[in-house]
């Protein structure tokens, strides 16, 4: 059982205080720290996602660019995909980085 899981079940359910936790699971230095940040919420940030396509480079059919990191952590690779496609825009990722050619129109990579 992860540690996480380990907290989750047992001191947010309210079987054991975090005293018993950091004894059952060893030395607190060798345990894994999650920060908030990294942890999606399940349902996602759909108001993120729309403003994202709201701004003006995505309604005149230019350019946005995201993090990867920032929509993994904010909405999930899948669920920005899908809302792409919806769109029929184009996605491209580069460098750590989704460009999203926000323009329906036939796409041609030139090298």
């Amino acid at each position: 059982m992860t540690a996480l899981r380990f907290f989750w079940t047992h001191y947010i359910s309210g079987f054991c205080s975090l005293n018993e936790i950091f004894t059952t699971l060893g030395d607190p230095a060798n345990m894994q720290i999650i920060h908030a940040a990294t942890v999606r919420h399940p349902k996602g940030n759909p108001s993120w996602c729309a403003r994202i396509f709201d701004a003006k480079a995505a309604r005149t059919g230019g350019i946005v660019r995201r993090a990867v990191r920032d929509v993994e952590r904010e909405i999930g690779r899948p669920a920005f995909v899908q809302e792409v496609s919806r769109r029929g825009f184009h996605l491209v990722e580069c460098g750590g980085q989704f460009i999203v050619i926000c323009n329906a129109g036939e796409m041609i990579v030139h090298t």
